[in-house]
This record gives structure tokens, sequence and C-alpha cells, in this order.
């Protein structure tokens, strides 16, 4: 069966932005996440970081505005980097806002006025002016985010348009770049390399010509370690090469363990304490305070036994995820040591436990995909327990009084709720537990329904609908308890979907149960439903339309082994 992604990336994009996502909620019962993972699912989370792409991004692009005015500089040149400066933070805002052909468009214009000033390609130089080198960082941190709007475009299905569609023209082949068409995810990675030289210039620029630069230096340790996060993503996700995307992943872990380190010393050395900003919760407004930190340095933990996961390398994956575990179970210790209570939604102790709540639904994919059910079970389990506090009708997530049945409980959580839940039913699907199956795709079906109100062509909406099309067929054509044929079911789901007969899934009788009839029209709703949403699909780019070719229905029951 599948197990649904859901998005880590949305976990910590609010946690970069300081707020909320805002899914809503219902009580349901247990399905799972997984970071960036395409085996054959179940519902899953994407994956875990790729919020980080620019963190901070938006509030260094405020910084350079402000401090551009103080330099003297030709003003022809100055407006229009302050301008495309501008141009960054919108775009950045935009692909927050996953408007990623707005982004696309808004920074192409402003890599076109940093060209126009032959900056497109300039190195930064030791004997620079701060405005040029300041510049060129935010022209750095640019290159990530369009790279990571590239990446989110394919991954989307969305056709990146041409630049003569935009009516603009590529930078000029004068200042050493190519002049394509279009840009694709397959540019990514050379946006990529070129913020990360820009990111070495920086720091030795910093090294020879800046003193009391301590800060400078620790911003540009957490701007590094979330691009290469973002490339061992683009390879997780994009490239589906697990080998190259955990050497990425390891080089964002030591760069992120050093800063957490670096962050401890300072937060304990008593010479260098002074009065922080927090916010309502009592907690830094910061983004350099080693708790965030020790949230991004697990996010990358987790993404390397993600890459072990898919690789089938198990032991090293169960290594990375426990790590992941012990570290926001640290994050949580420290907090309460603090006396900070945090009980909404924006507070890190309520992130921490989110992300704890996808490292676990993690584990149990990586067991569902071996086979090993009733492991992926426990851990889908102790997902959703941290939601409900407990095996009965709990209402709490983990310390943090979250009332899972309520309105706000809904609008913030309920697509990992949701997540869970799906996935809970998926592992009780493969064991042969149908009738307790059907009660969590049942939950798991109307929580999406409500989360999606806006975009009710959501893929979980119809992963959901023929995993409890399929729930319903077991449990009038087999015994409770009896383990399902996945090709039978995968051909049968094929012919249902492609000649719109709910008869493929349930075929009634002059002897049909008022139970059996009941479900046969609830199947034939399910069908038209998902079939619907699958029609969408149709106008992806090619990334996508490769990864459709391979039938989320068919990988319901995984890769043939």
């Amino acid at each position: 069966m599948k197990i649904i992604k859901s998005s880590t990336s949305s976990v910590l994009n609010a946690f970069n932005r300081g707020r909320t996502v805002s899914p809503k909620v219902i009580f349901l019962s247990g399905n799972k996440f997984t970071i960036n993972n395409n085996n054959y699912q179940i519902i899953a989370f994407n994956n875990v970081g790729g919020m980080l792409r620019a963190f901070s991004s938006l509030n260094y692009y405020n910084n350079i505005s402000q401090s551009s005015t103080i330099i003297n500089i030709n003003t022809g040149i100055e407006q229009d980097i302050r301008k495309a400066k501008d141009l960054l933070k919108e775009g950045f805002s935009e692909f927050e806002n996953r408007q990623y052909l707005k982004s696309y468009e808004l920074f192409i214009r402003a890599f076109l006025l940093f060209d126009k000033h032959q900056l497109l390609t300039r190195e930064i130089k030791l004997n620079d002016d701060n405005l040029t080198v300041d510049s060129l960082l935010a022209l750095s941190i640019g290159l990530n985010n369009f790279a990571e709007t590239l990446r989110y475009m394919a991954k989307s299905g969305i056709v990146p348009p041409t630049l003569a569609k935009l009516g603009l023209k590529a930078p000029s082949v004068t200042t050493g770049t190519t002049a394509p068409l279009v840009y694709t995810s397959k540019d990514s990675m050379k946006f990529y390399t070129q913020a990360e030289q820009l990111y070495e210039q920086y720091q030795n620029f910093l090294l020879k010509n800046q003193s009391n630069n301590n800060r400078k230096l620790l911003e540009l340790t957490l701007w590094k370690g979330t691009l290469y996060n973002n490339v061992g993503l683009y390879f997780m996700e994009n490239r589906r090469d697990f080998f190259t995307a955990t050497k990425w992943f390891e080089k964002s872990a030591t760069e992120r363990g050093k800063l957490v380190k670096e962050l401890e010393e300072l937060e304990n050395d008593k010479a260098t304490k002074h009065e922080e900003v927090v916010n309502q919760y009592g907690e830094s407004e910061d983004p350099l305070n080693a708790n965030d930190q020790r949230i991004h340095f697990a996010i990358t933990r987790n993404n390397i036994a993600q890459c072990y996961s898919n690789s089938k390398q198990i032991t090293l994956a169960l290594e990375s995820y426990n790590y992941a575990l012990k570290v926001f179970e640290d994050i949580k210790a420290k907090l309460k040591e603090k006396e900070i209570k945090c009980i909404t939604p924006e507070s890190k102790n309520t992130i921490a436990n989110r992300l704890h709540i996808i490292v676990l639904n993690n584990m149990g994919l990586m067991y569902h995909d071996l086979g090993k059910y009733e492991q992926s079970l426990t851990y889908f389990s102790e997902a959703f327990f941290m939601f409900t506090g407990g095996p009965v009708n709990g209402e709490k997530l983990g310390e943090e009084g979250l009332i899972v049945n309520n309105q706000i409980g809904t609008q913030y959580f309920g697509e990992e709720l949701g997540v869970t839940l799906s996935n809970m039913g998926t592992s009780l699907f493969m064991l042969g537990r149908y009738r307790e199956c059907e009660q969590f795709y049942r939950q798991a079906m109307g929580l999406f329904d409500v989360i999606y109100e806006n975009t009710p062509n959501h893929k979980n909406i119809a992963q959901v609908s023929l995993q409890l099309a399929l729930c319903l067929k077991q449990k009038h054509s087999a015994k409770e308890g009896e383990k399902p044929n996945k090709d039978l079911l995968a051909a049968a789901t094929s012919l249902a979907l492609a000649k719109q007969d709910p008869s493929y899934f349930i075929k009634l009788d002059s002897n049909a149960s008022e139970e059996m009839i009941g479900d046969e029209k609830q199947v034939r709703h399910l069908i038209e439903k998902a079939k619907k949403i699958t029609s969408t699909f149709a106008d992806a780019n090619t990334e996508a339309v490769e990864n459709t070719k391979k039938s989320m229905f068919s990988k319901m029951f995984g890769k043939k082994k």
C-alpha cells in the first residue's frame, strides 16, 4: 500500500518564518511521515529540511537594503543593486508561499540586474568594498533560493516558462554565463555551486579583512549548512542518488554540528552573556541560538537516515534516526530547564515534537518497505500517541496540551496527523486487519478533505481514496487476517480507474448485505474522486511525468523484489 508523504518542509518553513503552517485537524488515529522518500508510499512526509533552503534570507535581504544607502558609489549601480535585492526578497517570499512561477520570474529579473553591472559571475575579492561584498553575498543567497525554486517546480510538476515568454533576455554571454531558453531543475546544481563558491570567498574575505567578525562567521556557517542540506535534498529527491546525497548531508551535519557547539559555548560563557530578545514564549528571537540550530542539525541527521533507509542500509539508518530522536529529546529537556512553557503551535517545543513525529514515521516507513509491518505499526503508533498522549483518547501532543479534536489542533497539525493515520491504516491493511484499517483510512480521508479544502486535487486525497476503496474490497472478499495479494490488488486498481467500474473492487449480487451495498456506493465515489485528481497530473513537466508513469497506484504495493 502507499505511504503518504507529507511535508516536513512545511513545518520547517513555518519554523524559519516564525509562523505556523495552517492545515486543520479532526480526531483520528494513526499514520506516518517520511522525509523525502519516494519508495512506495503510504503517506509519507517529504523531506525534513527543505525549509532550511534559505533560512533567515528574508531578513538578510532587508539588512543589506538598509545598509547599502550609506555606501557612496555610482548612483545607477546602487539603485539597480538595491532593486535586485528587493526582487530577491520578493522572490523568496513568493517561494515561501509556493508561488513558484512568480518566484522563478522575480529571481531571473534580479539576476539580470546583477548581470547588467558584471556582478552575476563576479568573485568576492579580498580588496572589495563592503557594498560589493554585501551585494554578492545577497546574490549567493538568491542563487541558492533560485536553485530551490527550480527543484520545487520539478517536484510540483510545474513547467518553467521560457525567458522569451516572460519577456526577458538571458544573461549576456559576455559575462561568461550561458544563455538558455529556459531554466529547469537540471540547472539547480550550477546555482548551488556558484553560491558555495561565493560563500567560500566570503569566508576568506572575513578572515583577511575584518576583526570582531565572529557573528558573521557564525551566520556563514548557518548558511553553508543550509546550502549543503539543500544540495543533499536535490540528489535525494530529484536525482534519487542516495550515495551523493549522503555526502552532502554529512557536510551539512558537520557545519550544523559545529555551529551548535560554538553557540553552546557562547551561551555558557558568562562573559559573553547579554540581554537577548525573546518572543512571547520566552524563546530567543535570534536565529543564531543553540536550540534552533539543534533542530536544524537533527533534521540533517534524519535526512542522512532517509538515504541509508532508501539504500537498505538499515543499521546505519537506525543509528541516524535514533541520533535525531535523541537531539529532539535534548531540545525539549533544555527548554524545560529554562522553564519555558511551550503550549502553542508556534513554540520551538511544538516544532521539535512535530519533527520527532516525522522521524518516527520515517522509521515506520523503513520497516514497512522491508515488509515488517508489525514493526512499522509500532513506530506509527508511537507517532500517533505523541498527538494523543496515549493509546486511547489522549488530548495532547507530547507535553504541550494539543487538543487534536478541536479546531485549533486541526488548523495547525492536520496534515501530520492525517499522514500518521493513513500510514497506520496501511500497516493494518498489510497485516490483514481490514476493519481496523477502515477506521483509520476514514478518519484520514475526513481530515484531508478539511485541510485541503482549497486544494481539492491534492494527491494525498487520491491516495487515501484508493486505499480506502481497496480496504473495503478486502473487507468483503478476504477473511480477516488474510494478507492481501499485492499484484491482484494493483491490477484491480488499474482496471477500476481505467474503466471507472467499482465492480473490480466490490461486485454486488442478490445476496449482498446492506453494508456491502453501502460500501459499493462509496467505492464508486472514491474511484471517481481519485480519477479526477489523477487527471490533473497530465500537464506535469518531464521529470514529474516520468515519476507519474511509474504510477502512484502501482507503487502503493511497493517495488517487486
